[in-house]
């Protein structure tokens, strides 16, 4: 009974084993679309006069593909309108 346990169990390594090998291709293809992704310049260029919001009394929450804008309270909670 032992035996078919511990073949069982070598079985199951070997399985294992051959399907990280299988996904060894699709990683490295996503790490190269990723590091495709990282080394482009954006094309569009913040001005040296760009505004930021330097108070953060705002929040946008995109939901639906659509912007709201929520203010917020000084403890950082939104405000319920």
């Amino acid at each position: 009974m032992a035996m078919i346990e511990y073949l069982l169990i070598i079985l199951f390594h070997f399985i294992m084993g051959t399907l990280m090998v299988k996904d060894v291709p699709r990683a490295v293809s996503c790490a190269e679309h990723i590091n495709k992704g990282l080394d482009l310049t954006p094309e569009i260029q913040d001005t040296k006069n760009a505004a930021f919001n330097q108070n953060k009394s705002s929040l946008v929450v995109v939901e639906n593909g659509i912007e709201l804008y929520e203010t917020l309270n000084e403890d950082h909670t939104i405000n319920d309108q």
